[in-house]
């Protein structure tokens, strides 16, 4: 379950489960959508994992925004030693392993 709401005409053109985002020198699991206005990371509340205490009991587990930003913001995707490095227009980046996304936002940008 994700924590989010469309905004006006936005659609939803992909959700990927299968991300691991770089956060100070450890990769964390995240959920990425993909709209025709914003690209989305979202996580697991780490608040949730403290209730957690043993397999029989199952929480609804509800995925918050951690990163938004427009999908055009997105201006260079490149693979390096570490991982694959998504380039801001304001020159900022981030490192976001999922190759879903990968090959999606390569056809996005030319």
């Amino acid at each position: 379950m994700y924590e989010y709401k469309l905004n006006k005409d936005e659609e939803v053109f992909l959700i990927s489960d299968g991300g691991k985002l770089k956060k100070e020198k450890d990769f964390f699991e995240v959920t990425t959508i993909i709209t025709n206005q914003r690209f989305l990371i979202l996580e697991t509340p780490k608040d949730l994992e403290n209730f957690r205490v043993g397999r029989s009991i199952n929480y609804p587990i509800k995925k918050e925004i951690i990163f938004e930003i427009p999908v055009t913001s997105i201006v260079n995707i490149e693979i390096d030693n570490i991982s694959t490095k998504y380039t801001l227009d304001s020159t900022n980046y981030f490192y976001l392993d999922d190759s879903m996304v990968y090959n999606y936002m390569k056809k996005l940008i030319v």
